[in-house]
Parts: structure tokens; sequence; C-alpha cells
């Protein structure tokens, strides 16, 4: 039975994930062992070669509360990217801190820090800096252009990799299930720091510990996936199984949400922040440990894309270094962006939409614009962006031949 191939579906798991989660699930006396953080933690720090890591239960805990930590609050100012995820404008909004927007690059996905001169203030604290779909931006030249109080954040949860070099004062990492690596929900906030390590350990010395009922779900998601994907194949007339089942899962919460309501009106969740979960830690240090491997497969599938795509996405010369979680492409012709979708659709091959808004997030609300001081309209090369991009799948199961197929199908598309 031929699996269907999901971008957003716990992309990452291969079978010793699965029998990993599995074997997890029937220990149940070793889901709350503060043993498994601290590998894990320990494991952060050797691969990506820092000197200080904390965890937390998701990426956006650990930027507030790092924001938390260096004093960033009421009256003060962060800029961010606006072609991003909605949870870090939240997560600095949370702090009392007002985000501010940067417009996006027209030669790719990343900030354009050409305008930063009329953003930064003497109210700016700090400059997040999203290495959006892998493509490094060059943080020396930023550093060098910027007043040296201000910190930079960089955001390596599109770009994870043991190659990479913090030049930043500090990085924020993300092990959600569609990232470079997965746990299904975590995150850390890694630095060189020795000063910024000591606040962050006295303001996550008192965290609540991440709860069990919900790492329980958590540690479903990629037992569920590697069950189901294959089902999508089964089918009556145009309904799949595996189609059923999630909509049946999802209605049931089953799996849970990655976002959760009251994040989608720019509110901060009460139970949020926490540690990590010890139990999904041990999802994390399995997935660190396969790293380059991951990431050099998703090289190879990038590179068929190439083939095939490279005008239609955000580079002029193919980077072997760069994290391509995501293959992006820009397609100017909705009708022709349709037609992409629904090839794929029909290859089983479900391709994504990052960010198809700005502070992306499925069913965001302008609540949650207004919470964080966002006018779409002040950043037209981001909405002309988010009106454009496809992302096409590079995780490890993808093969290469499946790639291929696609790639070959959505070039005769465009160039029809």
């Amino acid at each position: 039975m031929k699996k269907a191939v999901f971008i957003s579906a716990s992309p990452n798991t291969e079978k010793d994930d699965f029998f990993t989660a599995v074997k997890v699930f029937l220990t149940p006396w070793n889901w709350n062992r503060k043993l498994w953080i601290e590998k894990f933690e320990q494991k952060i720090k050797e691969k990506l070669n820092v000197a200080y890591v904390h965890t937390f239960d998701s990426g956006r805990s650990g930027i507030y509360v790092t924001l938390k930590s260096l004093g960033i609050g009421e009256g003060d100012e962060v800029i961010l990217p606006s072609f991003t995820c909605l949870v870090v404008a939240n997560a600095v909004s949370w702090t009392g801190a007002t985000p501010i927007f940067l417009d996006t690059s027209k030669s790719d996905f990343n900030s354009d820090f050409t305008d930063l001169k009329n953003k930064i203030t003497p109210k700016t604290k700090a400059i997040f800096v999203q290495h959006t779909f892998g493509k490094i931006v060059d943080v020396k030249l930023l550093k060098s252009q910027i007043p040296k109080n201000i910190l930079i954040i960089e955001d390596w949860a599109h770009t994870l990799s043991s190659q990479n070099k913090l030049i930043g004062d500090l990085a924020v990492l993300t092990f959600g299930i569609e990232k470079v690596i997965s746990c299904v929900r975590g995150g850390a906030i890694i630095t060189n720091d020795e000063n910024i390590n000591k606040l962050m350990e006295e303001n996550t010395k008192n965290l609540p510990n991440y709860k069990t009922s919900q790492a329980f779900i958590n540690l479903i998601n990629p037992i569920f996936w590697n069950l189901v994907l294959p089902l999508y194949s089964v089918r009556f007339g145009n309904l799949s199984l595996g189609g059923a089942i999630r909509f049946i899962a999802f209605k049931t919460k089953i799996l849970g949400r990655i976002i959760t309501k009251e994040e989608l009106i720019g509110e901060k969740p009460s139970n949020l922040p926490s540690k990590i979960s010890p139990t999904l830690s041990i999802l994390g240090i399995n997935q660190l440990q396969k790293l380059e491997k991951l990431n050099e497969h998703r090289q190879k599938i990038a590179l068929i894309y190439d083939k095939y795509l490279k005008n239609y996405s955000d580079y002029n010369e193919f980077s072997l270094t760069r994290v391509w979680l995501r293959y992006p492409i820009s397609i100017k012709d909705n009708q022709k962006k349709a037609q992409i979708i629904s090839f794929c659709r029909s290859q089983n091959v479900f391709i994504g939409d990052w960010y198809k808004t700005p502070l992306y997030a499925s069913n965001v609300t302008k609540k949650a614009f207004e919470k964080n001081k966002f006018n779409p309209t002040d950043v037209p090369t981001t909405l002309e962006k988010c009106q454009r991009v496809l992302n096409l799948p590079t995780s490890i199961n993808i093969s290469p031949k499946i790639a291929k197929r696609i790639a070959e199908g959505i070039h005769k598309i465009l160039v029809s």
C-alpha cells in the first residue's frame, strides 16, 4: 500500500521513530523522568556546539521566557519578520513589548533589512532574524549595522543543522511536527553568552512541568500518522479512508492542536510556558541523532526540484549547505497555482502553503492582528509573497522518484 506524502503530517517519522514512540507509550514509568530532558539538552549542546541550552514546551514559550528574563516588556519594541508564524509575534506581545514588523525582501522570503534604520528607535531592544526556508541571512553583516545594545535573536526553526554557527546573541529552536527534527511539541533557546544563561537559569528553575495528559496526546501523533498515511490510498469514490480517520481524530481531539483557540486571538494560554516533556524528549533524542541524514535527504530532493523549478524559487545558485526544510516556489497565476495543488493531490502528495497570510496560523483572526498591533497593508511585499507561495516536501518520506514526478508535472503546468 503506497503512503501519502504529507508535508505537515509528522513528515520526519521513520520506522525507528514509530517504534520509539510505541516503546515510550508502553513504558509510562519513564514518562516523568527529568533525566531525559537533561540528556536531550546535552545532545543539543554537542550537536550544535553551543555552551548553553534551555528547553521548553515550545519555541514560543522559549521566546516569551527569554524576553522576560532579559527584562524586555512594557514600553520596549522588538523587530520581527512579517512573513512568519503568528506564535512568534504573540510571544513578544505577551511580555508587554510592542512587535515592530519588517516587510519581506523581494528576492527571497527573508526580512527586508534595508528598511531597518527606519524601524530602530531608542525603544528597540531586540531583532528577530528568521532564516526562512533555510536560506541563511548574513547575521554578521547585520550585527555590524545596528547599535551594540540591540540583541539579535536568530530563529532557527527552518534551518537546524550541525553546520550552523550561532552569530547572534541567542537562537530559538522548535521541534514541532513540521520542523527539521520533531518531538511533536518542544523548543529550545541556545546561547554562548554566560550572562544571558544566568538570567535564563533564574527564570526557568520554577517553570511548571508539561502535563502528562498532553504528552500522552502528543505521543500518539507519530504512531497515528505512521498507521494512517498508507490508508490515504484506500478510496471510496472521492473519499479516502485515511482522510476520514484524520477528520475523526481532529474532531475527537485525539491529535490535539498545534495552535490553541486562545493563541488565534492573540491570548496566552494558561498552560504556557512550561518545561519540555521528558516523554517527548526521548523522541527528540532519537530524531537529533539522525539530523545529518534527514538534511542530506532534503538536499537530494531539493536538487531534483532545482532542475525543473529553480526559476520559481528564492535563489540564484543552489546551496549545498542550506537546510531545505521545504522547497518554496512563487506562482503569480492563481489558476496555475490551483492546478499545481490539484495535480499534487492526484499523486497523493499534499504540499504546503507557508505562509499564505502574514503572521500565519490556520484561521488566524483580526483580533490577533490587533493584539500584535499589526496592519497587513504596512508590508505590501509580504502580502504579495503570501498570495503566491507554495512549498514542496523535502522530508524523508518523499522518495526521489516521487519528487521527480511532482517536479516534472509542476513544470509542465507552469510552461503550458
